[in-house]
C-alpha cells in the first residue's frame, strides 16, 4: 500500500481520496476535500457520538502508528459538515484524533453539507441524532467496525433525542437508516438488537409514571366511580379491569376480553373495561396498550374471517344467494369500550382505546 507523508507542500491530489469508499449517507451532499490543520479552530468539538466505542480511548494508537508511514493513498478521509465556517465531525474521530497526535501539519477531510434526504421521517430528527444514524452508516458501508452494541448504543441514543416511543416500529425504522440490514443477515442477529433496545427501560422506574401499584389504582377507581373491577356502574355499564404485567402473554389478555365481550352481547350488556399496567416506565406502559389494542383486533379478525368465509362458503351453493355481500363486523361493532388508566404524566383522565 502506498503512503503519502503529508507537508504545507502536499497537494489533495497527491493523495489520491477515493470518492467511491466513501459512506452512503443520508441527506448528507459531497462537497469536495481540504486539507487543514488538525487544531484548527474551526472544528467544533461535539459530544455526539454515533458508536459506543467512541466513549471510550478507541483505536488512536494504531491509527497513529499508521500515519507515521504517511496516509495511504486511496483511503477515505474523516467526514464533516460545513456551516457558517464552522466544521462538525460525522465519522473519523480516531483519525481525528490521531492526527492531532501526529506531527503533520494537515490533514484531508471530506466536505459536506446538510440537504433533504427524500425520507421525511429522517429529516424531522434532531440534526445531532442523523448524525448518530450516518456515523452508523460510515461504519457499515465496506466494513464490519459497528457491532451489536453499536446499533444498542445508536438506537437508544435516537429514540432518547427524539422523544420518540419505544416501540417496534420506531426501531426497527432507526435500525434500518443505520444500514443494519447492510451488517446482519441473520434475523435473529437483528432481532436480539431490536429486543435489548426495546427492554433497556425494563427495571427502571421512571419519574413520569404513576398508578402503579394495585393501592393506587384502587383509590384512583373508588373516585372514578363509572370504572371498576368486578361490579356494575349506576348507568348499568358491566365494569371490568385488566393489568398488563411484565412478561404478560398479550394474547391470553386479549381472548379473555373478547370472551367477555360476547358474553355480554348475549346478555344485551355494554361492557367498560379499563386497562392498566404494572410497569413504572412510560415506555413500557405504552408498549403494553397498544399490544393489547392490536391483539385484541387480531383475535376479532381471526374468528370475524373464519366464520364470514365459512358462512359465504354454504350461502354460494345456492345460486339465488350468489351476490348477496355480508355486512361488515368490526371490533368497535361489539359492545365494549376499552379505556387505558392514567398511568403517565399529563395524563388526567382514563383514555379511550376502543
Amino acid at each position: 500500500m502506498e503512503k503519502v507523508r503529508i507537508s504545507h507542500e502536499t497537494s489533495i491530489e497527491e493523495l489520491q481520496l477515493n470518492i467511491d469508499r466513501a459512506p452512503n449517507y443520508l441527506g448528507l451532499l459531497f462537497m469536495g476535500y481540504r486539507l487543514i490543520a488538525p487544531s484548527s479552530p474551526r472544528i467544533v468539538k461535539t459530544t455526539n457520538h454515533p458508536r459506543m466505542v467512541e466513549k471510550k480511548t478507541g483505536n488512536c494508537d494504531t491509527i497513529s502508528a499508521s500515519l507515521k508511514r504517511g496516509w495511504a493513498k486511496g483511503d477515505y478521509p474523516p467526514s464533516f459538515t460545513l456551516k457558517n465556517g464552522k466544521l462538525k465531525i460525522i465519522n473519523g474521530r480516531h483519525t481525528l484524533e490521531a492526527f492531532r497526535q501526529s506531527q503533520y501539519p494537515l490533514m484531508p477531510m471530506a466536505i459536506y453539507c446538510r440537504v433533504p434526504s427524500g425520507d421525511k421521517d429522517f429529516d424531522k430528527l434532531s440534526i445531532e441524532s442523523q448524525d448518530v444514524i450516518n456515523g452508523m452508516r460510515a461504519n457499515v458501508d465496506g466494513t464490519g467496525n459497528a457491532v451489536k452494541d453499536d446499533f444498542i448504543y445508536a438506537g437508544n441514543q435516537v429514540l432518547l433525542m427524539n422523544k420518540l416511543d419505544r416501540n417496534i416500529d420506531n426501531i426497527d425504522q432507526i435500525l434500518t437508516w443505520c444500514n443494519i440490514h447492510e451488517r446482519y443477515n441473520h434475523s435473529g442477529t437483528k432481532s436480539e438488537i431490536r429486543n435489548k433496545i426495546l427492554k433497556l427501560t425494563e427495571g427502571k422506574k421512571s419519574t413520569k409514571v404513576f398508578n402503579t401499584t394495585p393501592e393506587e389504582r384502587k383509590d384512583w377507581m373508588d373516585n372514578n366511580p363509572e370504572f371498576g373491577e368486578n361490579n356494575y356502574s349506576s348507568e348499568g355499564y358491566k365494569l371490568r379491569a385488566t393489568c398488563v404485567d411484565k412478561g404478560s402473554n398479550y394474547k391470553d389478555f386479549a381472548y379473555r376480553i373478547y370472551d367477555s365481550a360476547l358474553d355480554a352481547v348475549e346478555k344485551k350488556e355494554i361492557e367498560k373495561r379499563i386497562i392498566w399496567s404494572n410497569s413504572t416506565n412510560e415506555d413500557q406502559i405504552k408498549r403494553d396498550r397498544n399490544k393489547i389494542v392490536s391483539t385484541l383486533n387480531d383475535c376479532h379478525d381471526r374468528s370475524k374471517n373464519y366464520f364470514f368465509n365459512f358462512i359465504k362458503s354454504e350461502i354460494t351453493k345456492f345460486p339465488l344467494f350468489k351476490e348477496i355481500s355480508l355486512p361488515n363486523c368490526e371490533l368497535d361493532n361489539l359492545p365494549l369500550e376499552l379505556w387505558a388508566g392514567p398511568q403517565i404524566e399529563g395524563e388526567t383522565e382514563a383514555i379511550r382505546l376502543i
